[in-house]
Parts: C-alpha cells; structure tokens; sequence
C-alpha cells in the first residue's frame, strides 16, 4: 500500500497549545496521508465498526441510560460514523479541531466519565487495528499504519480529556469561588460573632458586678433587717414595761386619791369636834356668866364661886379661841386637801391617758414588729434568691467568656484560611 498516494494537510495556529501537543506526539503530514489512504477501509467497515462499538457499550448500563437521556443510539451512531471517517480525513485544521472541541464539551455537559470513554476509545482503537491487520499484509506498513492512527486518536483523546480538564478547573475555580465567599462569610460573621460575644461578654462582666452589688445590698438589707427586728423586739419589751408602770402608776394615783378622799372626810368629822368644842366653850362660857350673876347676889357668900365662874369663863374663851385656830387650820387644810385631790384627779386622768395612749403605741408597735418579722423573712428569701441568681449569672458568664473565646478561634482560622 502506497502512503504517500494519500493527502495531508495539517494546518493550525502555530503559537497554540494545540500545535505543542501535535509536535508533542509527532503528528506530521505524513501521518495525515496514512489517514487518508487508510479512510476508504474505514468507510468500508463502518457498518461493522459501530455495531461493535454500541454493543461494547451495553455492558455499562449507566452509558445505555446516559444516551436514552440526553439522545437514542440511533442518533448517535450516525454522528459516530461520520465522526471517524472525518479523523480519516487526512485533514487537520482550526474547523476540525473547533468540532472536535465541542464534541468534548458534549461529552462533559452530559457527564460522561472519562473511565468510560477512555474504555469506548480503546476498544474502538482495537476494532481499527483489527481491520487494518487483516488488510494490510505487510508488517511494516501495518507498522506504519498503526502508528499514524495511534496518534490521530492520542490528539483525539487529548482534545477530549483537555476539555474534562477545563470543567474541572472551572469547577475547582467555582469551588475555589465559592469556598472563599463562604471563608470571607465565615471571617466576617466569625468577627462580627467575636465583636458581639466581646461586647456581650463586657455586658455580662458589668451585670455580673452589678449583681454582686446587689447580692451586697441584700445582704445588708437582711442584716439591717435582723437589727430592726432586734430593736423592734426591745422596743416591744420596753413598751410592755412602760405599760406596766403606766398601770401602776394608776393604781397608786387610785390609792393616792382614795387616801385623800378619807383625809377629807376625817378632817370633815374633826370640824364636827371643833364645832362641838366650841358649842361646849360657848355654853361654859354663858354658864360661868350666868354663876357669875349669881355668885353677885350671893354676896359675901359668892365671891368663892365668883372667881371660880371667872376662871371658868377665862378658860372657855381660851378654849374657844384655840378651837377657832384649830377650826381655821382645818378649813385652810381642808383646802389645800381639796386642791390635792384635784391634782391627783388630773394626774389620774392624764395617767389613763397615757395608759390609753401606751396601749396604742403598743398596737401600731406590734403591726410596727409583725411588719419587720415579714420584711425580715422577705428579705431573707431575697438574699438566697439573689446568691441563686448570681451562682447562675456566673455560669453564663463563664459560658459566654467560652463563646467568646470559640469566635476568636474561629476568627483566627478564618484568617488563615484565607491567607
């Protein structure tokens, strides 16, 4: 078989990947018009060649469920056909490898494995080097033959594999994309996140202060109402005693008042005896005058009797006269009794005023003494709920210094990610 009766023409940008990865391989001119002279067996065994091809494919169904989802394998097999004679063409230029490219691209959007269209290649690579065995007889044209087409499929599947390569670096780019734009999500919500845990953190330090204050202030105010109730409980005792001297005090303004009472009236019954005295002294008095006149008529034989009478008379008036200062100091006394007694009615009166006072006193101290045993109880019950409250706030604050901490950590990785 003549080779160089074939045609070749090869014809791409020299400056391109492409034109490195055909001097890569070593795909000439030459190698084209192989292709070419090799195209009429091709065309010949197309038939044979695609049936193959298909039925090598049912033994991975997943491929059979790929083509009924995106075409049929009729379709498809009229664009295979046409799709190896044209890499027999002995024709390569930028058009044939723009189609090339977009069937590759077909190839990645339907998502195609290259495991399995690596597999399809070699088994369609063996069906070409089958025929050509049996048609060239020559070992080193077959040689040849087997080379040229070796390479027209590496620049095939190069093109092919090139196109995966792109949708994955696209993908790891969009990945890439993705993942920083969640880092930076991460790094700005991880540092407003430490921000607010900071500025929480800083809140609950305050409050935590704030409570202990409070906690303090409980404390005292349990404290200062234990004092109260002490004091309040004195002062009860002390009313009591007050009370009880208060009623004292009225028994013996009673018994004062009583003993006046019969200071008066024995005082009444003494002015009945001076008053009696002096009704004696006056009758004596007239009775001595009277022995008097008569101890006169008497004469001689009177005159005994006359001074007798007189001393008598003389001893009534003295009589008379010192019952009258008895009867004067009586009444004077009579008097001032009468003034005492007034005074000691008054001093009963405030007295049982007082005592009447003292019982209300005693009334409000006791509403006083029940009202501080309940704010005593009050307070007590606020002061455990507060020691409650703050043993609380503590364990928060100690979870929040945690939080705060994790977002600071969490901050840090970001950063590094990002770097």
């Amino acid at each position: 078989m003549n080779f160089q009766e074939g045609i070749g023409s090869l014809s791409v940008a020299a400056e391109g990947l492409i034109a490195n990865q055909i001097k890569m391989i070593q795909l000439t001119e030459e190698d084209l018009k192989i292709a070419s002279k090799l195209q009429p067996l091709i065309i010949e065994r197309i038939e044979e060649i695609t049936e193959a091809f298909y039925n090598n494919l049912i033994n991975e169904p997943s491929l059979i469920d790929t083509i009924n989802k995106y075409s049929s394998v009729g379709k498809l097999k009229q664009t295979f056909k046409q799709h190896i004679i044209e890499i027999f063409g002995g024709k390569i230029d930028e058009e044939y490898i723009s189609r090339r490219i977009k069937i590759a691209k077909v190839h990645v959007r339907i998502g195609l494995q290259t495991k399995w269209y690596m597999s399809a290649f070699q088994k369609l690579f063996e069906l070409v080097t089958s025929i050509l065995n049996q048609k060239i007889k020559r070992r080193d044209e077959f040689f040849t033959a087997v080379c040229a087409i070796s390479k027209l499929f590496n620049l095939e599947q190069q093109i092919v594999l090139e196109a995966y390569q792109e949708e994955e670096e696209r993908k790891i780019q969009k990945h890439e994309e993705q993942k920083q734009l969640i880092i930076n999500e991460v790094l700005n919500e991880s540092q407003e996140l430490a921000t607010i845990s900071e500025s929480v953190k800083n809140s609950f330090d305050e409050l935590d202060q704030k409570s202990d204050e409070i906690l303090s202030h409980a404390c005292n105010g349990t404290e200062l109402s234990n004092m109260a109730d002490e004091t309040a409980d004195e002062g009860k005792h002390q009313i009591i005693v007050q009370n009880e001297m208060m009623n004292n005090i009225v028994v013996s303004v009673d018994d004062a008042s009583n003993e006046v009472q019969q200071f008066l009236s024995n005082l009444t019954e003494m002015q009945s005896v001076v008053n009696i005295v002096t009704n004696i002294a006056n009758q004596t008095n007239l009775l001595a005058l009277n022995a008097a006149i008569e101890a006169a008529r008497a004469g001689e034989y009177g005159k005994g009797f006359s001074v007798v009478a007189s001393e008598v008379r003389s001893l009534s008036e003295e009589t008379k006269k010192s019952v009258q200062s008895v009867s004067d100091l009586i009444d004077q006394m009579n008097k001032q009794v009468k003034q005492l007694a007034d005074s000691i009615e008054k001093i009963k009166e405030n007295a049982l005023l007082g005592n009447e006072s003292m019982q209300n006193v005693d009334a409000q101290f006791e509403q006083i003494l029940s009202t501080m045993k309940k704010s005593k109880i009050q307070n007590s019950n606020i002061e455990e709920e507060m020691i409650e409250f703050v043993k609380v706030l503590h364990q928060i604050g100690n979870s929040f210094e945690e939080v705060a901490a994790s977002a600071k950590d969490l901050s840090l990785i970001s950063e590094k990610i990002q770097q």
